[in-house]
């Protein structure tokens, strides 16, 4: 199958190199555009039935291969569609841009973003019968005129339809105004009164002035108004040093292009007042306007308004001017934002039908969102109110003592102070407490809910109570939830008592943009059972390692469970060195991991933009805990990027502990269950059959397979594979299914080193999980077991732990082996 699959690929790019060969462009066109501020672009537009006839194909074919193309996403040239076309005639799919876009510099070169001059990308439209080849600018890249061309291919069964662009970029026009207020004449002016409550983030409103006959008043036909307003849009420039606003306009963009962020100014009493002034974007900016656009077919201008999250409250009335400007000829335009008071009801007369106290446990101060679950009953709270749990509401209370139903936090939820009053998001707020999801768009869905503090908003030992409502569609009965929120102290483990070291190796099909896509990575599991018999929790606390500049500075220990949080918790952003770290979108932190404590299952999320390429691995290790005793699984992962999983199921795994010293020593390995897990006929299958055996190498992959019988496997003093550098290793004798071990340098007393071995057979894998050890505490060890084991009837397996109920494998009891089949 390699070999066809290799071939046809030879055959399609073979053809490929056919058509690159073509000097001749079969499509051409002239586009232009102004310079810009932004990545606006221009469309050189072809019919779609004359490209699909080009290709051989109709335009239903070649729109379903366009749209799995870009669904898809492959990197193989000989998947691709859409290429651009080098000087020398041969095509180039690297796309430098977004997926199926490049940017090229002025000589129409591809090149990367940060030495691009214009971008260039394709689009189909078969409604309009469209095919296009847009083309756009680097903001403010072009500050004269210019003309740059570009060619590009469609290709698609073989055959390649060519388009040349020739992109002019117009001479600018410049506004011929001064900017100077005072010199301006005011040709008309009104004002935008805009109602919004307190939002707690950046959401905004779509909003729409008409002024009528705008060209006019501005001295220009309807083209030049429509092809300068970007260059119109004027505000007075927060002066930082005064904190007024100058007489001085500006028309350089602080939010979305054309857009501004406002802050208040000093009025002429030394106040500030309600007027505001364009200003950089940061924390004492109060809202913004921004995508300002002209539709001037109807003399409409349109923009988006938003709010500084939490910086504005109940009663607040602040204006902003904006002009329309051009030359001296100036139109005003006073955007005034009134932040309304929220509409709440009280509980006199309102009937309580029950009431509940919930203690939430484990948070603590931390520079992250950490949260815990709240779950109610909510079918049973509905019942006592006499409605559908799907209309319920989530009330709050008001520093003025009231309820109100107008969120703070996500999904209908609220942010609190430490009086557990209604506030939002910034400073001030302590705590929170939101729904994980919503039943419809004015429905929370109250049966799942998380609560977290604010970072840095807490103190250790601090408790924190609030109370919520949950109430009936007609407002005229409540369930009371009160809020008890004990502040931990901060938790940083400093030893932990590792009893065992698990190896897990999991696949991840390399993203550029997803954290997750379902169904792109092999699974690994420690289930709450298997956590319970290994350190007696079925609920076990996830920690990782610390930073070394961290832990070492302030003396807290090398593993920590509350910094750098991935979410769903528990989980953390991990690293190149693998210890928590902050997240990032770059190598800084490739991988997150979070744990379901409910299932046992490790998810691995990728920071979108780490290069974390394809046939590498990322090395850590996290660690389950139970707190009360301080036991623990250590679990090294392997992060393998791969293009496609490799579907390996574990069939089966044993535990072996196998003396070492410079003298050859023996270990009983049960062949034959290995081979029957792996559907093998026999052991000598197992042994000669295609050199199943193989090590778990320092990054995380196993070896590739060698001959058990002739060769066998080497490691190094930290239990790693290494069959060409190793110290000590094993053979395996068929005759008896005994491993012989040896050793090339002295194996001192204390000396222990786990390592990993597997027999692999196809998609099947059995693993064999050895802790080397110094030859004479293996047999001290051994002696003691043999002693307990004669002296109480115990079972013992062959690492010299206690078993209850032992499954396939070899035992101790009583003094002697034995063998469950």
């Amino acid at each position: 199958m390699r070999n066809s699959t290799l071939n046809f690929k030879k055959i399609l790019v073979a053809g490929l190199c056919l058509f690159s060969l073509s000097a001749n462009a079969q499509y051409s066109t002239t586009v232009s555009q102004d310079p810009t501020s932004d990545y606006s672009s221009v469309p050189a537009v072809f019919k779609l039935t004359d490209v699909a006839t080009t290709l051989g194909t109709d335009t239903a074919t070649l729109m379903k291969a366009y749209n799995d193309w870009l669904k898809n996403q492959p990197t193989d040239d000989a998947s691709k569609l859409f290429f651009t076309v080098k000087s020398d005639g041969t095509n180039d799919g690297n796309y430098t841009g977004n997926y199926g876009e490049f940017w090229l510099d002025e000589a129409g070169t591809p090149h990367a973003y940060t030495g691009g001059a214009w971008f260039a990308g394709n689009s189909c439209d078969a409604t309009n019968d469209q095919y296009s080849v847009y083309v756009g600018q680097m903001p403010d890249y072009f500050t004269a005129a210019d003309t740059l061309h570009g060619k590009f291919a469609l290709v698609f069964g073989g055959k390649q339809a060519t388009f040349e662009i020739t992109y002019i970029i117009n001479k600018p026009v410049e506004n011929p105004t001064d900017g100077v207020l005072k010199n301006l004449t005011i040709v008309g002016e009104q004002t935008i009164i805009h109602h919004e409550l307190p939002r707690t983030s950046y959401a905004a409103d779509p909003i729409e002035v008409v002024v009528p006959g705008l060209a006019s008043l501005m001295g220009l036909n309807e083209e030049q108004l429509t092809k300068n307003f970007s260059k119109m849009i004027f505000a007075p420039l927060y002066n930082d040093t005064y904190g007024t606003a100058g007489d001085t306009l500006s028309n350089k963009s602080t939010a979305g292009a054309p857009g501004f962020w406002f802050r208040k100014v000093l009025d002429e009493t030394g106040n500030y007042g309600n007027t505001l002034a364009a200003a950089a974007y940061g924390d004492s900016c109060r809202f913004y306007l921004e995508a300002i656009k002209l539709n001037a077919t109807n003399d409409t201008i349109s923009a988006n308004w938003g709010q500084f999250p939490s910086k504005m409250a109940a009663g607040d009335s602040l204006t902003a001017p904006v002009y329309v400007v051009w030359g001296q000829n100036a139109y005003k335009l006073n955007f005034s934002l009134v932040i309304d008071t929220p509409t709440y009801t009280g509980l006199e007369s309102m009937t309580k039908v029950g009431e509940e106290t919930d203690t939430i446990k484990g948070l603590y101060p931390n520079t992250q969102y950490l949260t815990k679950p709240l779950a109610f009953n909510i079918g049973n709270i509905a019942v006592l109110l006499g409605c559908d749990s799907a209309n319920v509401s989530l009330q709050g209370v008001t520093t003025e003592g009231g309820l109100t139903t107008s969120s703070t936090a996500n999904n209908g939820g609220y942010w609190m102070n430490a009086a557990g009053q209604v506030v939002g998001w910034g400073t001030g707020a302590a705590l929170f407490c939101e729904p994980v999801g919503m039943n419809d768009d004015t429905h929370p869905n109250l049966s799942s809910m998380n609560v977290g503090l604010y970072p840095s908003g807490v103190n250790e030992g601090d408790t924190l109570r609030a109370t919520l409502y949950i109430t009936d569609p007609d407002n005229s009965k409540y369930y009371q939830v009160n809020l008890v929120v004990p502040v931990d102290k901060q938790q940083k483990a400093g030893v932990l008592d590792i009893v065992v070291t698990k190896k897990a190796t999991i696949q991840v099909i390399k993203s550029s943009t997803d954290y997750i896509v379902d169904g792109n990575q092999t699974k690994y599991y420690v289930t709450p059972d298997q956590a319970n018999e290994l350190i007696a929790t079925t609920t076990p606390e996830l920690y990782s390692l610390y930073a070394d500049s961290l832990w070492q500075a302030d003396g807290t220990g090398k593993y920590n469970k509350s910094e750098f949080v991935c979410t769903p918790a528990p989980g953390f952003w991990l690293g190149e060195q693998g210890q928590a770290h902050g997240w990032s979108n770059s190598d800084t932190a490739p991988v997150g991991i979070c744990y379901d404590k409910t299932t046992g299952l490790f998810t691995i999320y990728q920071a979108p933009g780490a290069t974390n390429a394809v046939g590498t691995s990322y090395n850590t290790s996290l660690f389950l805990v139970n707190e009360e005793t301080s036991k623990t699984i250590q679990i090294d992962f392997t992060i393998q990027w791969v293009d496609k999983l490799e579907d390996v199921k574990e069939v089966g795994s044993t535990s072996l502990t196998v003396p070492v010293s410079l003298n050859e020593t023996q270990a009983t390995l049960d062949l034959a269950t290995i081979a029957t897990s792996l559907g093998l006929a026999d052991v000598n299958t197992l042994l000669t059959g295609g050199y199943y055996l193989k090590g778990m190498q320092e990054n995380g992959l196993y070896s590739e397979g060698v001959d058990p019988v002739g060769a066998g496997l080497m490691f190094d003093r930290n239990g790693y594979c290494n069959n060409l550098g190793g110290v000590f290793g094993f053979t395996i004798n068929p005759a008896d299914n005994t491993m012989t071990v040896f050793s090339n340098e002295e194996i001192e007393a204390g000396f222990k080193a786990n390592s990993t071995i597997c027999f692999q057979v196809d998609t099947k894998r059995y693993v064999v999980n050895l802790t080397f050890m110094n030859a004479d505490d293996y047999a001290t060890g051994m002696k003691a077991i043999e002693k307990d084991a004669t002296q109480t009837g115990k079972i013992y397996d062959l690492s010299g732990r206690e078993v209850s109920k032992p499954n396939k494998g070899i035992y101790i009891r009583n003094g002697k082996k034995f063998v469950v089949k």
